[in-house]
C-alpha cells in the first residue's frame, strides 16, 4: 500500500474560510473582543441568525391607588452563529470556560445578566468585503454549543454552531463608521 500525503486535519486558521466563493450577497464577520487570539480580531461567520421578539400584551395591576401597565409575556431574543474554529480548539475551550465560570461558579451561584454578557461584534459585508453594517451584540449563554468535525478530506474543519441571548443590541449602517 502506497503512503499518501493527507491535508493538515482541520482549519489552522479560521480566516482560511475567505477562500470559500459564497452563494450569498453579503457575509458576516465576527469579533469577540474577550476571546483569546485570534478571535479578539475579525474572523469569519458563516451563519448569522437573530430572532427579535417586541413585547407580549400588556397587563394592569393596581399599585395603590393607580392602575399601571406592565409588559406581558415576552420571548426571549437570540442570535445564534456558526463560525470555525481553529484546529486546536481555541475558541470551543474559551465558549466552554467563559459559560463554565457563568453557570458553575465555584462559590454555587450563578453569574448575574451584567456579570455573565460579552460583547460579540458582527460586520455584514458585500462581495467585495466592504462593511455593510455593524451589529453590537452584548449576549449571555443559552442553550448549546453544537460542535462538527468535518472529515472530508478537500475540506477539513471544525465548526461551532452556538445560540446566545441577546441583553443588547445596537446596529450602525456603514455611513455611520466611515
Amino acid at each position: 500500500m502506497a503512503t499518501q500525503d493527507y491535508p493538515t486535519p482541520f482549519l489552522t486558521n479560521p480566516s482560511q474560510i475567505r477562500g470559500v466563493t459564497w452563494a450569498k450577497g453579503y457575509l458576516w464577520d465576527c469579533q469577540i473582543p474577550s476571546a483569546p487570539n485570534p478571535f479578539n480580531m475579525w474572523f469569519p461567520a458563516t451563519d448569522y441568525t437573530e430572532e427579535i421578539y417586541a413585547p407580549g400584551q400588556t397587563r394592569r395591576i393596581v399599585v395603590g391607588h393607580q392602575v399601571v401597565e406592565i409588559l406581558g409575556d415576552m420571548e426571549e431574543s437570540t442570535v445564534k452563529v456558526d463560525f470555525p474554529d481553529n484546529d486546536q480548539c481555541v475558541l470551543l475551550d474559551w465558549l466552554e470556560t467563559w459559560v463554565n465560570g457563568v453557570l458553575y461558579r465555584k462559590d454555587g451561584t450563578v453569574a448575574t445578566l451584567t456579570e455573565g454578557t460579552i460583547l460579540m461584534r458582527f460586520a455584514r459585508l458585500d462581495y467585495q468585503r466592504r462593511i455593510v453594517q455593524m451589529r453590537n451584540v452584548w449576549v449571555y449563554p443559552k442553550n448549546k454549543v453544537d460542535v462538527t468535525y468535518g472529515s472530508d478530506v478537500t475540506t477539513p474543519f471544525v465548526n461551532l454552531s452556538c445560540t446566545f441571548g441577546i441583553s443588547q443590541l445596537s446596529i450602525q449602517s456603514a455611513s455611520e463608521f466611515q
